[in-house]
């Protein structure tokens, strides 16, 4: 699977990426938005983990401007951030999130949440198509 992490903490990411390498997955990096939105139309990821908090485009515009644009409105977004109240939950599926992570997560489970995920997405659109 080919993901895509958008985070401006270049630690996290590094992190993420070795971890999800290690799982069999092709990982690209951004390390904001407008270069993720460049990455996201240009090589098409299975899944973009997306941050809320970024300089630039923050993380919610992001997504709404991935959902919107025609090349990248069927991607997979899993927002990827420390906001864990429920209005920001919400507010990222309200501006087109497929799921939502809370950092700090066990990151040794990363994979297998991505993968339930991803499975319950493929099975629910299964049910309406």
């Amino acid at each position: 699977m080919k993901i895509l992490i958008i985070d401006d903490e270049e630690n996290l990411r590094r992190l993420v990426c070795y971890n999800l390498t290690r799982e069999g997955h092709e990982v690209l990096m951004a390390e904001d938005g407008e270069q993720g939105l460049a990455m996201a139309a240009k090589h098409r990821p299975d899944l973009i983990l997306l941050d809320i908090m970024m300089p630039g485009i923050n993380g919610l515009d992001l997504c709404l401007k991935l959902k919107t644009e025609p090349q990248t409105k069927d991607l997979v977004v899993f927002m990827f951030t420390a906001k864990g109240k429920i209005e920001d939950i919400e507010n990222a599926f309200e501006f087109g999130a497929d799921n939502y992570i809370t950092k700090p997560f066990p990151i040794e489970k990363l994979n297998d949440f991505i993968q339930l995920k991803l499975s319950k997405l493929k099975n629910r659109n299964r049910k309406y198509a």
